[in-house]
């Protein structure tokens, strides 16, 4: 199997035979690292909750009867919640950063409303955090992002 059709499936550090086995195509090889669960608990959270929040904000908009072009911020920062959980998936460092930008984001305009929320959104930051940096999940993040 050529290199490039090998890099593009990501298996070139899998095997340098022409063609792979069984064993080489469908299982993990030594060099590639498997994802933390906590790293796709968390994930998957972000997808849920970008998703959901998305859809409520855009209902929300929709009740108001008039649009106007600011209220498509909130949707859109909702949304990127989604973005940050599907490239955590893939293995994508810029996304673990984005997916704490956003929840830091949320601590700070927490700040306009009441300090239980402050509380509640600090430690969801705090722990999201935690997951995220913790050093299986840097091992993971180092590797090669899937193509």
């Amino acid at each position: 199997m050529n290199y490039n059709i090998r890099r593009l499936l990501g298996l070139a550090a899998c095997y340098s035979q022409d063609f792979p086995t069984y064993q080489q195509l469908f299982c993990y090889c030594r060099e590639m690292r498997k994802r933390p669960l906590a790293v796709t608990i968390v994930a998957w959270l972000l997808i849920a909750v970008g998703i959901l929040g998305a859809a409520f904000h855009t209902r929300e908009i929709a009740a108001q009867g008039s649009f106007n072009f600011e209220s498509i911020w909130v949707p859109a920062i909702s949304l990127l919640a989604a973005v940050a959980g599907v490239f955590i998936l893939y293995g994508h460092n810029w996304a673990r950063w984005l997916a704490l930008l956003w929840m830091a984001f949320h601590v700070a305009i927490s700040f306009f409303d009441s300090w239980q929320k402050v509380v509640a959104h600090a430690v969801m930051f705090l722990l999201i955090a935690y997951i995220l940096l913790y050093p299986a999940a840097g091992a993971y993040f180092r590797r090669p992002a899937a193509s």
